[in-house]
């Protein structure tokens, strides 16, 4: 695990460096460490894999996806850290620890985990910037990934002849509207939102018309004008989360 220590400098307003900088290098360095990593006994035993980035952690379960946001709120009397979690669960899904295929290591990077109940330690936990779930549906894999931006995705990979339409997302904890065209669904909580979007889809190399649609309170695809003849890459794109605190939680 990288440690930076900053030794023997005190950082003060009239110290000659440009804060902004210094902000902005951390933040790049904290982008090349963004990854997954598999339960292996650091976290609560439902969860199959965790990933924590600064807007929010991350938790895969047999269920579907888990978002824990977090926001300061800014009270000088008693400043508080509020958090939400919204779920995402695939109605009809499979997802089991065996399948999941981890790939892109983070090289000479681990982390490590000192608790209450591991006395020794949980040692060299390695981190992944993608993850594959196989056939959360037949023929459908769910991916999971960052970036080189450090966004996060989930993708759904859907083979030749699959039925896209068995994509069905029950969210909990939050409120959805669709905007953009059908483009995007924003996930409305007591703290903040999370956009799910831009939302776009290929078959093999070409871009066909996707948007996201609401029926009997779930989420799925309604894609128009494709042959099923190809793979098809259903991409939201990148998850943003605001907070009503204002900015994101790292703020």
């Amino acid at each position: 695990m990288m440690t930076l220590l900053f030794i023997g400098q005190t950082f003060t307003k009239s110290s000659n460096y440009d804060f902004q900088i210094i902000k902005e290098w951390i933040t790049a360095t904290e982008k090349l460490y963004l990854g997954f990593s598999l339960n292996v006994g650091q976290i609560n035993k439902e969860a199959l894999l965790y990933s924590k980035n600064s807007n929010f952690n991350i938790y895969l379960t047999e269920k579907g996806l888990s978002f824990v946001i977090f926001a300061n709120e800014k009270n000088e009397k008693e400043p508080k850290i509020l958090y939400s979690r919204i779920d995402y669960e695939l109605i009809g899904g499979n997802i089991k620890k065996e399948n999941i295929i981890f790939e892109d290591e983070i090289e000479n990077y681990y982390e490590n985990f000192y608790l209450s109940y591991a006395p020794n330690g949980i040692l060299f936990v390695k981190l992944y910037r993608k993850v594959i779930i196989k056939d959360v549906y037949p023929g459908i894999n769910w991916i999971l990934r960052y970036d080189e931006n450090g966004n996060f995705h989930h993708e759904f990979e859907v083979s030749p002849n699959s039925n896209i339409a068995q994509i069905k997302i029950k969210v909990r904890n939050a409120n959805m509207e669709i905007t953009d065209e059908g483009r995007s669904v924003l996930l409305k909580t007591p703290i903040g939102i999370i956009k799910d979007g831009n939302l776009i889809a290929y078959e093999g190399k070409k871009e066909i018309d996707i948007k996201y649609v609401i029926k009997d309170d779930l989420l799925s695809f309604d894609i128009k004008n494709y042959e099923n003849k190809d793979k098809i890459l259903i991409d939201p794109h990148a998850l943003v989360w605001a907070t009503y605190y204002g900015g994101n939680s790292s703020d």
